[in-house]
């Protein structure tokens, strides 16, 4: 008998031993691959709740067979579920990507003891620092970053330069992968123009060329991420509003969002308006910058099963009576359309993690004219140029234990077309002038890209490369004179160009230490030339005095970077993180002088043409400073420096001589243009979330420019320094307010990279001494 029961009771707990099993797994980012640390999750309908621990793993212990759904929650994640179904008698590892859940904050500072051990570093901008500080334009949002500035032609529609890096050499996008092609040759309407900067939760900025993912990548990659709609567990709908003023300029701005939905079917509508006026100086001096710009767009997501989302997107920007001080011509309108639809699919198998899948479409219609310009009495010139870009991207996530791999394409359409009509006002007897400006242009990209990523707990690194080939082409380029007379052609069997680019990149972080990281990356970066660079029939572009031609046959550029990054964090001292850099550019595209006999200008008032060329090489090398201190009585200081400096190898340099360019002569290790003083920034931050106070006062200088480029012609820049304040009061959750003063000194300077007003040479200076006050509405 006791045998018996004793059988009985070993063979009872024998059958609760194999009809118990382990759910473990690891909770991931979404879009950055990192563990995510105290997630909640919940076992139905065990109610048993465990924590994520530091490297974000979890396990539940002896589960019983069953059929079960895990509750993933974190407050800075959307909240997800997930079924798990117990027939058999292996245990089930779990991979979970979660998507952030943007919350609009009245200030974002990140103080945090965690070390950051990602190989690829990124710098992130984020909303509330957008809104808080009134920055209107995305150019202007950049140049907080350090070693970012931008080139401004006008009061809006800045373009960054990135380490030096410019125009062409960044890899610049929407929403992870949507490109847009502008109109002007002069990039009065770059990709951040199209963009109003309160729709967008936040800007990532990659130097350099290690990783892939998103496209050819040879001096970086600045990705703008837009507002997106997410689901709810119950049907809702929120509003968010804003409204500021800006004295200088008389500047009037406000938004409106509206997103709600429930959990299969879900939406963000926004709407944004920005009008500003004429701005002045410090000194005084006004300057033609008024614009208006009005932003609209409606997302849709749909979700048809648990892991299957589908997101519908459509843009509108319109640009209106857009001046630009530094440019011959103003835009007088601008009508965008941007059309996406991003598809994915999550969790398909415990190691394919998620798939995505994008197709875009951006259409914009272009339009510019010199009727505000003095000398539209003698000729009135309009130019109409329609420019699409369309194109996609898919990639699949590969998960296993420790190793990450992304793998996929990317393709990219480019068209270009337009013409300038100039109306001959003191020449009546002479027909209308038509000119080519792009001839059915066309570049197309097809690319394919491969990550690897490989984590442990003191050496992470990455792999990366992907192969393109890109092709340009165009229609037969031919511009007469008035009497027919032959001033410039191209052949179409001489205009197209055919490439095959590879790049590829590596890098690694170790935890030397206790709160000691390092970090190195190397990378071969090729892209192939822009529209610009391989198409442009005669006309000024802004770079100096001289009409430009495009070269069909320029080689691709090639990127030969190393990056080296300390980053110490130390829970008394702060966070201080130093970054050095050195690139090696082949074939580093500039222009070259054409003699007269080869090839006279068609604009007035330049000094000559030059052509697109390939020199030999570039050196560009410098370094990124930044120091945050931990907080103390609710203040901190948050210190930044950095510094560019390059030459290219060999160029030319010409002398003037009765307003003809003359003597051309070579010269060795001539600066690289366009590149910003070493600057330094002070912040003294506060914020007392009990009083839902906070506020900052900033100082930033930077030094002389004297490194100069003799081929383009530069000046001299002297140094000067800024202050700007700002404050903010949280009344309740629903409203606050924020106010300020840019350039409390009201400061006359001007920036190296800004361009000299039109037809002088006198400097664009900046805006002084303004004023600004916003209120947001969340409900």
């Amino acid at each position: 008998m006791n045998n018996r029961v004793v059988l009985v009771v070993v063979f009872f707990f024998m059958t609760i031993i194999t009809m118990s099993q382990d759910i473990s797994g690891i909770v991931l980012d979404l879009k950055t691959g990192e563990p995510i640390v105290d997630v909640s999750i919940e076992l139905l309908p065990s109610n048993k709740t465990i924590l994520t621990d530091s490297k974000g793993e979890f396990c539940f212990n002896e589960v019983d067979r069953g059929d079960y759904i895990l509750i993933f929650q974190h407050t800075a994640y959307h909240h997800e579920s997930e079924k798990i179904n117990l027939l058999n008698d292996k245990d089930i590892f779990i991979t979970k990507y979660l998507d952030i859940k943007w919350i609009e904050l009245n200030s974002v500072e990140i103080c945090s003891n965690k070390q950051d051990k990602r190989v690829l570093k990124c710098n992130s901008i984020y909303n509330a620092e957008i809104v808080e500080k009134s920055m209107h334009d995305v150019g202007e949002v950049l140049k907080s970053v350090p070693n970012i500035n931008a080139v401004r032609k006008g009061g809006v529609s800045l373009d960054p330069v990135l380490r030096g890096f410019r125009y062409g050499q960044l890899n610049v996008q929407l929403n992870s992968g949507v490109k847009i092609e502008g109109g002007c040759p002069n990039r009065m309407d770059p990709t951040f123009s199209h963009i109003s900067p309160y729709d967008i939760t936040e800007v990532n900025i990659y130097n350099g060329p290690y990783s892939f993912r998103f496209g050819p990548s040879m001096g970086g990659v600045i990705n703008v991420i837009t507002e997106k709609p997410i689901p709810f567990r119950e049907p809702q709908v929120h509003i968010k509003a804003l409204a500021g003023y800006e004295t200088n300029g008389q500047g009037e701005y406000k938004s409106l969002a509206v997103f709600g939905g429930g959990t299969k079917v879900f939406f963000n509508v926004f709407g944004g308006s920005t009008v500003f006026g004429d701005y002045s100086d410090g000194e005084g001096r006004e300057y033609n910058t008024a614009y208006q710009k009005h932003d609209y767009s409606s997302k849709v997501g749909f979700r048809f099963k648990h892991n299957h989302e589908v997101t519908v997107s459509y843009a509108i920007a319109k640009g209106r009576d857009v001046k630009y001080a530094a440019l011959p011509m103003d835009e007088r309108s601008d009508d965008t359309h941007l059309f996406s639809v991003d598809y994915t699919i999550k969790n398909i198998s415990e190691k394919i993690p998620l798939i995505t899948m994008k197709y875009y479409n951006s259409d914009v219609k272009h339009q510019m004219d010199n009727i505000w310009r003095s000398f539209s009495d003698t000729v009135v010139a309009v130019s109409d140029i329609h420019a699409i870009n369309s194109g996609g991207r898919a990639e699949l996530q590969y998960t296993n234990d420790d190793v990450m791999i992304f793998v996929g394409g990317d393709y990219e359409d480019i068209y270009k077309d337009g013409d300038r009509v100039k109306n001959m006002i003191l020449q009546p007897g002479l027909p209308v002038r038509t000119e080519n400006l792009w001839s059915d242009a066309s570049i197309k990209n097809i690319g394919l890209f491969f990550t690897y990523e490989n984590k442990s707990s003191y050496i992470d690194w990455m792999v990366s490369a992907r192969i393109d080939n890109n092709k340009g082409d165009s229609d037969d380029v031919l511009i007469t004179n008035p009497k027919g007379k032959v001033i410039y052609e191209y052949g179409k069997d001489s205009i197209s160009s055919d490439y095959l680019n590879f790049s590829a990149g590596a890098g690694m972080s170790v935890e030397l230490s206790k709160g000691l990281v390092s970090k190195i990356n190397i990378g071969r970066g090729v892209r192939s030339a822009d529209m610009v660079e391989r198409f442009i029939t005669l006309l000024p572009i802004g770079y100096d005095k001289f009409d430009y031609l495009g070269n069909p046959s320029l080689k691709p550029e090639i990127n030969n970077q190393i990056e080296l990054n300390m980053t110490y964090n130390n829970d008394v001292l702060g966070k201080i993180s130093v970054t050095g850099f050195y690139s090696f550019v082949q074939n580093y595209i500039t222009g070259e002088i054409l003699p007269p006999t080869q090839q006279r200008p068609l604009s007035q008032g330049v000094l000559g043409v030059k052509q697109f060329y390939n020199a030999d090489k570039a050196f560009l090398h410098g370094f990124e400073l930044r120091y945050l201190t931990k907080k103390y009585y609710n203040c901190y200081m948050d210190i930044s420096s950095a510094y560019t400096s390059g030459y290219i190898d060999a160029t030319e340099v010409y002398d003037i001589i009765n307003g003809t360019a003359v003597d051309v002569r070579e010269e060795k290790n001539d600066p690289i243009p366009e590149l910003a003083p070493l600057e330094i920034n002070i912040k003294l931050n506060y914020k007392n979330d009990k009083m839902g106070l906070s506020g900052y006062i900033s100082y930033r200088f930077a030094t002389e420019q004297n490194h100069l480029s003799k081929a383009y012609g530069e000046d001299l820049t002297p140094m000067f320094s800024v202050v700007d304040a700002q404050v903010m009061y949280r009344y309740n959750k629903m409203l606050s307010f924020s106010g300020g003063v840019k350039n409390l000194f009201d400061v006359a300077y001007y920036e190296h990279l800004n361009r000299n007003i039109i037809g002088s040479e006198h400097n664009f200076y900046e805006r002084g001494r303004s004023c600004f006050i916003n209120m947001k509405i969340n409900l």
